[in-house]
């Protein structure tokens, strides 16, 4: 099958073409002759009793293409047969002879196009699993009949040295060890359902059977394979793992995409790579364990260990802690219990809970593996340089639905974006998610310029924003920031809360893809995430997602114009303060657009909206005319165009919508159509000729 994909901001377009005669093989029910006959069988049927068919009886001149002129008042009937899995909107058709017809296909979840028998034809997936087929140059009438096929991914996990567990998920254990059996109802039922392989729709493990509740003397196997339905991720979240599979003495730090480690590591419950219609193989990674004689502990409460004390090799390197001693899982480590260790790699196993302050001391590790089940711990449980932090996933997802779980939809679209399309972006926090309309900028740049609107967070870290999204633009693309009024937009902070594991939940592979340096406060965060969604009662998987934004990044919720004046959505407390106003944090800004123009990447910077009902009129640092003074300066040493004038951003309460930078849906037009005319004196439009008019 001749398959052509086109990825074109954030959708995907799918198309076949007509089969040769050696890839079509079997797919066509009938040979081409008894095709011909059947359907002048049924030519003769539909044109002798339908009314509005006029041949005059006579169908001498139907199969000759050079006599399309004589015959173009002929009326062919396209009968589309009934299939499964697929409905058609209109499953019968005429068309005139030597046209054209198109029928549109709705399929079912899971399933897509695969062929169909009429000998000419293309399909394009346009929406969802909608589909149009068009049959090409009808001379004959037709009768066609369509092959479907499963739509989605197939992963084919290697064990790798593992086994299948024989206890349910590791989850389950663990939660039985710590004496919560009672969680299982609201949690552990959904690690038992698939957990983080909610993608899938049908696992074949052991012999590569589907698999259909429990097996009598199920045969040893080495891999399980999973098939993905195509859902509304770009890709697929891989298996997490812990509920499959296990080791005796080894931890699992995440899947590779070669046995021997050597390729792409993939983070349990982590997205990977995937041509739809196709199957990767994907190898468990596995650490050892260091000997458990070079441990001391000591029993808890409920039964489980507590490590007190490590007594090996200070250089031991990747430092592996086991998750049990003795068959018994260790779950905390004590204040003291590891100092001066030189290795540079940290692997924490997946039953551990509790890590006291003080656990680690002055020890040399720039990376670690864990899991994000960990509920006490603190930015003083490790005293060690991290640089690169690997999550792995053990519990399902909780907040995938959330706004700022767009974050990681954000990455996926550029990560995903085709090579040979510019792009331009839009960064800031939600006043541009709020405050865009990113069709209207696409009607002047689209013929040139894939459109994103990059803002989801601006209380939120920024590094890993920059990050991660720097490293999917390239030379030609343009960089649209527009700060809000925030310490972390605007450099001054590092600090990070839960809300970065909101960001990061469907794939925590991102927080591997910027500096842990930058992530200040990360583990406080870590146990404020768990403290968090233990609150929350309910159910969701990867297959979740956040409904409240359009292809672009536009928030599309309903945003009326109301005309409310004079209002203040904050009392009078947005504004840019002057401790984020400062020369080093501005430093700091312009050190990371540098890294964008060293890609050829060109930044522009403009302002972000700001209501002039709600500022706090009290001091010169408050206003934001004096931020446009500050930056406009610092930002022309280093060479950054400031294209907008802060009092074209400045507006009243009526265009704003909950909140003194979220603005309704007249504001956002308003606030769009400002900063258009502000690009075209540094982006040139596109001419006439460039957009195809």
């Amino acid at each position: 099958m001749n398959t052509s994909t086109t990825i074109s901001g954030a959708f995907t377009r799918i198309l076949w073409k007509r089969k040769t005669e050696k890839e079509k093989g079997k797919s066509c029910s009938f040979s081409t002759g008894k095709i011909c006959c059947v359907l002048l069988i049924l030519a003769a049927l539909f044109l002798g009793g339908c009314g509005g068919l006029s041949v005059n009886g006579d169908l001498s001149g139907i199969g000759k293409p050079d006599e399309k002129k004589e015959n173009s008042e002929i009326l062919l009937p396209v009968v589309l047969v009934d299939g499964d899995h697929y409905t058609a909107k209109e499953p019968f058709v005429q068309a005139a002879y030597g046209d054209s017809v198109t029928l549109t296909l709705e399929y079912e979840k899971g399933f897509t196009f695969d062929s169909c028998s009429y000998p000419d034809y293309q399909a394009e997936q346009i929406d969802g699993h909608i589909l149009a087929l068009t049959l090409n140059h009808l001379i004959y009438p037709a009768r066609v009949e369509i092959q479907s096929r499963e739509s989605g991914y197939g992963i084919d996990y290697q064990l790798n040295g593992g086994v299948f567990r024989e206890n349910g998920p590791l989850l389950e254990e663990l939660m039985a060890a710590l004496g919560r059996t009672g969680e299982k109802t609201e949690e552990l039922e959904e690690e038992e359902a698939g957990s983080a392989a909610e993608n899938d729709t049908k696992t074949r493990a052991f012999n590569g059977e589907e698999s259909e509740g429990e097996t009598e003397e199920t045969p040893p196997a080495d891999h399980y394979f999973i098939w993905h339905e195509v859902g509304p991720h770009l890709r697929p979240n891989t298996s997490i793992g812990t509920d499959m599979i296990l080791r005796e003495g080894y931890t699992q730090t995440g899947w590779n995409t070669k046995a021997d480690g050597s390729g792409e590591h993939i983070g349990l419950g982590s997205r990977v790579t995937v041509e739809e219609g196709t199957a990767i193989t994907l190898y468990a990674e596995w650490e050892k364990w260091l000997p458990e004689a070079d441990f001391a502990w000591e029993e808890t409460e409920n039964g489980t260990l507590r490590l007190t004390a490590y007594t090996g090799p200070k250089d031991a390197d990747p430092f592996v802690i086991p998750a049990r001693i003795g068959g018994v899982f260790v779950t905390e480590l004590a204040e003291g219990f590891a100092e001066d260790l030189t290795g540079e790699t940290l692997v924490l196993p997946p039953s551990l809970y509790g890590i006291d302050e003080g656990a680690m001391k002055n020890c040399a590790f720039t990376s670690a593996y864990f899991y994000d089940n960990i509920e006490r711990v603190t930015n003083e449980s490790f005293e060690a340089p991290f640089h690169t932090l690997h999550l792995n996933a053990i519990r399902p997802p909780k907040y995938i639905t959330n706004d700022n779980a767009q974050f990681a939809e954000n990455a996926e679209k550029l990560m995903m974006a085709p090579d040979d399309r510019k792009k331009m972006v839009f960064f800031a926090g939600c006043s541009f998610s709020y405050g865009l309309v990113s069709e209207d900028i696409a009607a002047v740049y689209g013929s040139e310029y894939d459109i994103y609107d990059l803002g989801v967070i601006g209380g939120g870290n920024a590094p890993i924003q920059y990050d991660v999204y720097r490293q999917y633009l390239k030379e030609g693309d343009i960089f649209v920031h527009a700060p809000e009024a925030s310490q972390h937009q605007l450099m001054s902070s590092y600090g990070c809360d839960f809300r970065l594991f909101v960001m990061t939940e469907g794939n925590y592979d991102l927080l591997s893809e910027t500096d842990a340096a930058y992530l200040e406060n990360f583990w406080n965060s870590l146990q404020e995430l768990n403290e968090s969604r233990d609150k929350l009662q309910r159910k969701l998987s990867y297959l979740d997602i956040t409904p409240h934004y359009n292809s672009y990044g536009d928030i599309k919720i309903p945003r009326m114009y109301t005309n409310q004046q004079g209002v203040s959505f904050s009392d009078y407390s947005y504004f840019y303060r002057s401790n984020s106003v400062t020369q080093e944090a501005a430093e700091r800004m312009c050190d990371w657009y540098q890294k964008l123009t060293d890609q050829g990447v060109t930044v522009l910077f403009s302002f972000s909206p700001m209501n002039r009902d709600g500022l706090d009129t009290d001091g010169k640092k408050n206003s934001p005319f004096y931020f446009e003074s500050f930056i406009s300066d610092i930002l022309k040493r280093h060479g950054i165009p400031v294209i907008s004038e802060m009092k074209n951003y400045v507006m009243g309460s009526e265009y704003f919508y909950d909140s003194d930078y979220h603005m309704n849906e007249v504001g956002a037009s308003r606030r769009t159509a400002q900063l258009i005319k502000d690009l075209e004196g540094y982006v040139p439009v596109p001419s006439s000729k460039d957009m195809g008019v």
